[in-house]
């Protein structure tokens, strides 16, 4: 029975802290849980209306099933429009396996902020087949509802680590000479003219700041998505999920 002590654990979730507390987050929409289940993630809960649950026969097969009404998912949902379900998934951060990061190409985030752009890039990793995403700690939280949302369910086959980069790409180094740090500037060499490894690290900066000079000495090249500018304008920068998606492009090409 979905009780008003449920209701209120399940809404706190919205919060980073409880989050962390309880080691779940929720995710909301029948795709995204389609998604979850998909890929052998298991809920801890399932709340959803008498309809949907109807349509999903299967989903009685997992435990925590709560039969929820319109209004009660509205009190739960961080959506304006809420879903038709939501589902409450355990949180376990992803082991960390340097030797296999050596043999592949992976992407790093130095202080990404907008939730959107997260799970945008998260999702763009998944369609180029990249792995592992390597996140600075003060990068927005990956379980954030909006990251979760943006990521379209990509969350449940990209592993997201979040980790010192500078002290993991000096751990890789210490162990390969063949390890590139392709860093992401607006004055960098075009991508269009680099010829490109099938492995190393995609080092993307914070949406305002760009890479931050701690960062700068790791990396061994300078790369940009260059301005095809009209009539002499332009706008001053390209968002950086955008950039992430042109770049990733390049490199599977």
């Amino acid at each position: 029975m979905l009780t008003h002590a449920k209701i209120k654990q399940f809404r706190s979730l919205q919060q980073k802290k409880f989050r962390l507390l309880h080691k779940q987050y929720f995710i909301q929409g029948e795709k995204i849980v389609h998604e979850a289940l998909k890929t052998g993630n298991q809920p801890d809960y399932i709340i959803a209306n008498e309809q949907l649950l109807k349509k999903h026969p299967e989903w009685e097969t997992y435990k925590g099933i709560e039969i929820a009404s319109e209004k009660q998912l509205a009190k739960i949902s961080s959506q304006k429009n809420p879903a038709d379900v939501i589902a409450v998934m355990p949180y376990y951060e992803p082991e960390l396996n340097v030797d296999w990061l050596k043999t592949i190409l992976s992407i790093g985030l130095d202080c990404i902020q907008d939730p959107g752009n997260l799970g945008t890039i998260i999702r763009i990793a998944d369609w180029f087949g990249i792995s592992d995403v390597l996140c600075s700690v003060d990068t927005v939280d990956v379980t954030n509802p909006k990251v979760v949302q943006a990521s379209m369910g990509s969350l449940f086959r990209v592993r997201v680590h979040y980790v010192d980069l500078a002290l993991q790409v000096q751990k890789i180094r210490a162990s390969t000479d063949n390890y590139t740090v392709y860093g992401t500037y607006m004055d960098g060499d075009s991508i269009y003219d680099k010829k490109l490894k099938n492995k190393g690290l995609l080092l993307m900066g914070n949406e305002g700041r760009g890479i931050s000079q701690a960062l700068e000495p790791l990396c061994d090249e300078k790369i940009s998505v260059p301005g095809y500018p009209r009539e002499g304008t332009a706008p001053d920068s390209l968002n950086i999920s955008v950039s992430a998606g042109i770049f990733c492009s390049e490199f599977r090409r």
